[in-house]
């Protein structure tokens, strides 16, 4: 690519703009970067906005927290998963902040890129709810990505939790 000059490059995730902020090579540095599907509020905000534009993904974290507390007034424990991605990390934040306003709501914060150990986890849980976050960067052992749908499914058959998603992307029966 030594010799190919972009009008424009796009970068759809955290760790994507991370890397176009970070370590793009001298000879990309003229082209403008566009993103979107971004959570890190402050580093989007801290670009350069003459070389960085596009949109965050502001996900309603608060309302998601208080519709369970409307289904459930007694809700206390609560799961968390995640693949540990960096998409997470800043879900992860927005999340605390939330959750200082709402001492009761105790959460475990379960933050695994390997499927079955994410699977083998879960089944020791005894948490009522589960909440998805980031959960599309799953690895099986033969460290291969995992589809999607087969990690909704092997989560769903655990048969465990009554499961909550910050994803309309995850929102299949039993979700």
């Amino acid at each position: 690519y030594e010799n190919f000059a972009p009008s424009l490059i796009y970068v759809t995730d955290d760790a994507a703009l991370n890397f176009a902020a970070s370590y793009l090579p001298d000879y990309l540095q003229s082209a403008p970067v566009i993103f979107s599907g971004v959570n890190n509020y402050e580093m989007a905000n801290a670009l350069d906005a003459k070389k960085f534009v596009g949109v965050v993904e502001k996900k309603d974290i608060a309302s998601n927290i208080d519709l369970l507390n409307i289904l459930d007034e007694n809700v206390r424990d609560v799961l968390v998963i995640s693949d540990a991605s960096a998409t997470y990390d800043s879900i992860k934040r927005e999340l605390q902040k939330v959750l200082k306003t709402r001492p009761k709501m105790k959460v475990k914060f379960i933050e695994e890129k390997y499927l079955e150990p994410m699977l083998t986890e879960l089944k020791q849980r005894s948490e009522k709810y589960l909440i998805l976050t980031t959960i599309d960067g799953m690895i099986s052992a033969e460290d291969r990505s995992v589809e999607l749908s087969e990690v909704l499914k092997k989560i769903i058959a655990l048969k465990k939790f009554i499961i909550i998603s910050m994803e309309d992307a995850f929102l299949s029966d039993g979700i």
